[in-house]
């Protein structure tokens, strides 16, 4: 959605449902981050395993770009859409459920047949930059940036 890598992560959460119940003090069991993407867009992230709430899942995402915002929630079992529409420039909000892919499966046939997986290693790679970065920055008190290894600068 963002059509951009993101540059900087600024979270702030910890061990606040669990103390003294991990395997480390270090696990975090709740986070709330804002990741800004190299062309000015933002994302939030909220993440805690503490309670219920029938307005927010546990799991929950929000996406802006400027223009068009993006909510996953549910455990991405739901997605809300508004965008302006291309014709009027009115908004127009559409929410949907997305289908289920078993991707453990086609991780395998990649595998097994050296063709491309359903999602990118770039992907998989960026994310677990966020993540990393996320941490970091909860654990230091601290805005991060995210370094790009030169591999994923050259790409889409």
């Amino acid at each position: 959605m963002h059509d951009s890598p993101p540059v900087w992560v600024s979270g702030t959460g910890g061990q606040v449902t669990h103390p003294g119940e991990l395997a480390s003090d270090e696990i975090i069991d709740t986070a709330s981050a804002t990741i800004r993407f190299a062309n000015g867009s933002v994302a939030n992230y909220l993440m805690s395993d503490a309670g219920f709430s029938e307005a927010l899942s546990k799991w929950f995402f929000v996406f802006n770009d400027g223009q068009q915002s993006a909510v996953l929630d549910r455990h991405f079992r739901r997605a809300t859409i508004t965008a302006p529409d291309p014709v009027s420039g009115e908004l127009s909000t559409e929410t949907f459920t997305p289908p289920f892919i078993d991707r453990m499966p086609l991780l395998l046939d990649a595998i097994r047949n050296d063709t491309e997986t359903y999602t990118p290693a770039r992907t998989g790679i960026l994310a677990t930059l966020v993540v990393e970065n996320i941490i970091e920055s909860i654990h230091s008190g601290r805005p991060q940036e995210i370094e790009l290894p030169d591999v994923l600068r050259s790409q889409p």
